[in-house]
């Protein structure tokens, strides 16, 4: 393998999409992680009755810039196989300019991809198609795997969303309260903490009776993970960033490191 930080090599430009995508993955898990694990995350708003005060949770919407941040690993990621075409044009055809048409190839059959190939991959070799033709959705058939579930295919649907539609849209599901305190701790009769478990938007966390005392905070953990919806709510099919992220950067690699063993030493 070659060393990817050579700016001579023809696929640095790639390599180095990767590695931002790579690096954007990894702040924004750091993102939703944090989100998880501070109290940023939520608002506690106090209601008041005649007896007792009551604390509901109510979770803060996630923010808008972590659906384009997602939409920058996407497109980073499949921009990089873009690339790999491009040069690979080059490298077989050093006189020729880069065609218009020459892009990496998703396609749910066989027909549609040999229908396409002549265009798509204008001027590689025979061995190049090859490659080419290995990460196509429908050679996951092969493994008895859903065409439509593979990594490339959702990669390209993600991409055409976030390009010509709207940001991603980003959910919490399946929340679970994993920390709860009071500051002081409980002593007054009638004091209540919600057990840890799951827990909703404006489920009771906190009930205190109106008496007397010491003013009083109440914090609490609430595990948030963040998935992609379609509709914005949580569905069977929501699938959650950190996984999709994980996907697509290391589906990513495994093209560009096939790709590179394509092309000749740099200096």
């Amino acid at each position: 393998m070659h060393d990817r930080d050579n700016p001579r090599h023809p696929l640095h430009g790639a390599f180095t999409k990767h590695l931002r995508a790579s690096e954007q993955a990894i702040v924004l898990r750091a993102l939703i992680e944090s989100n998880s694990h501070d109290n940023r995350g939520y608002r506690l708003p106090r209601e008041k009755t005649e007896t007792e005060f009551i604390y509901r949770y109510e979770p803060i919407p996630l923010p808008l810039m972590w659906s384009v941040m997602l939409g920058e690993v996407i497109h980073n990621c499949r921009s990089a196989l873009d690339h790999v075409i491009t040069q690979l044009m080059l490298l077989r055809n050093p006189q020729e300019r880069p065609n218009r048409n020459n892009e990496f190839p998703i396609h749910k059959t066989k027909e549609s991809f040999d229908k396409h190939q002549g265009r798509q991959l204008y001027l590689l070799s025979p061995s190049d198609v090859t490659l080419v033709e290995q990460f196509q959705p429908y050679m996951a058939k092969l493994d008895g795997i859903d065409p439509l579930a593979t990594p490339v295919f959702l990669l390209d649907q993600l991409w055409n969303i976030d390009k010509h539609r709207l940001v991603q849209i980003l959910i919490s599901d399946s929340l679970e309260l994993r920390h709860i305190s009071a500051d002081p701790p409980c002593s007054t009769p009638g004091e209540w903490l919600r057990p840890l478990g799951p827990i909703r938007s404006g489920d009771i966390v906190y009930r205190r009776p109106v008496v007397p005392g010491p003013a009083f905070n109440v914090n609490c953990r609430v595990e948030r993970p963040v998935c992609i919806s379609d509709t914005g709510e949580a569905t069977p099919g929501t699938t959650n960033v950190g996984e999709i992220m994980d996907t697509m950067v290391a589906f990513t690699d495994d093209v560009l490191t096939k790709a590179d063993r394509l092309f000749p030493m740099y200096p």
